[in-house]
């Protein structure tokens, strides 16, 4: 159960005056910054469903970004274009759909006259290790958007890139290489792999929100290249704006795939619940896996001894897409004791194995 909240006896009689039963207060947060706050009231009681307040705080991020955009307005006019730019990125980075449209966002507001590459990535971590993989989800290269076919590349590990050393080491920070050639950060490995792809000059972008990784972005020149005051104003407002809406955009995708993920659960369920024998149910089993590239199924029933410990097992139903090796037999049994693939079967636990050849 959620513990009580606290709220101070003058604040609760002021907002009780106001008619207020039922009260929410959300922080609004520029990057480590508190802002401001946001005060929501029912006149009745209120029952906050957990979808409800997950909801709320990634609408605050948004919020947050917009109100200390509006106050940049507000302090300085001198800076009203750039602002304009900014605000017109953050709308339609707010209306973007895929990652494509969260790239389009951006490079409808700069100049790309001189520009190689943009790169929008996801970062994730993986496995007990926590190792920093990047995911390459939209790439805008020579004036066109590649295809979601030519992106779809598989995770690299950051570690792998010379040039992660620097902005990791600085991760709420942008990095700006003018001139690869000339900069004293970039040694030899950074310059061999800017040879190697083709650039002088790069801009990254460390996406992080809600105190995770979210993505990178990467812009690259082919030559040596000055960031203008607008372009260093528009690439350094757009770290909150731009982490807060690939977080968001994560969140929904993640939101999305479960949700699949729960029909197909369902689906299968009742089909299984349907199913009129074993050698049904197990091809049910198959094809609610949907991967087209299955060759064979097994469904193993264990026999216990008299101490409840697994002895035996029997083949009850078999499934085989292979057009050479037949199904083993129904009916097959093994004891414990009688082979190695037996007392496999009979031990087995949750297993994952990639490739066969490399599993000891």
């Amino acid at each position: 159960s959620q513990a009580v909240p606290t709220l101070a006896p003058e604040a609760k009689t002021a907002y009780e005056r106001m008619g207020a039963r039922a009260l929410i207060t959300l922080p609004l947060r520029y990057g480590d910054k508190a802002i401001g706050m946001v005060a929501i009231a029912w006149p009745h009681p209120h029952a906050f469903e957990e979808a409800d307040m997950s909801f709320y705080r990634l609408l605050m991020s948004q919020v947050g970004v917009a109100v200390q955009g509006q106050l940049l307005l507000q302090e300085s006019q001198k800076r009203s274009e750039q602002l304009g730019r900014l605000t017109r990125i953050e709308a339609s980075l707010s209306q973007a759909n895929d990652e494509e449209e969260i790239l389009r966002a951006i490079t409808g507001q700069i100049s790309l006259d001189s520009i190689k590459s943009i790169v929008l990535g996801y970062i994730d971590q993986e496995g007990d290790t926590n190792e920093l993989m990047l995911q390459v989800m939209s790439l805008w290269h020579a004036g066109q958007f590649m295809s979601r076919a030519a992106v779809t590349l598989p995770s690299h590990r950051l570690v792998d890139y010379p040039i992660s050393q620097l902005w990791l080491s600085k991760p709420d920070e942008m990095l700006v290489i003018l001139d690869v050639e000339n900069d004293p950060r970039a040694g030899d490995a950074i310059r061999e792999d800017a040879k190697r792809d083709g650039w002088r000059s790069i801009v990254l972008l460390p996406l992080r929100s809600g105190g995770r990784w979210q993505g990178l972005l990467i812009l690259t020149w082919d030559e040596p290249h000055i960031l203008s005051p607008d372009e260093r104003f528009i690439f350094l407002q757009l770290l909150e704006p731009l982490a807060a809406t690939v977080a968001s955009r994560r969140a929904f995708v993640a939101q999305l795939a479960a949700r699949r993920e729960m029909e197909r659960l369902y689906e299968a369920s009742r089909r299984l619940n349907e199913a009129s024998d074993l050698q049904e149910l197990l091809v049910t089993i198959v094809e609610s896996l949907a991967i087209p590239d299955l060759s064979r199924a097994n469904l193993w029933l264990f026999e216990h001894d008299a101490q409840k410990q697994v002895a035996s097992t029997y083949l009850l139903s078999a499934w085989s897409n292979d057009p050479i090796v037949p199904p083993m037999a129904v009916g097959t049994k093994f004891v414990r004791g009688d082979g190695e693939f037996g007392d496999f079967i009979l031990d087995a636990d949750l297993l994952f194995i990639e490739n066969m050849a490399h599993y000891e």
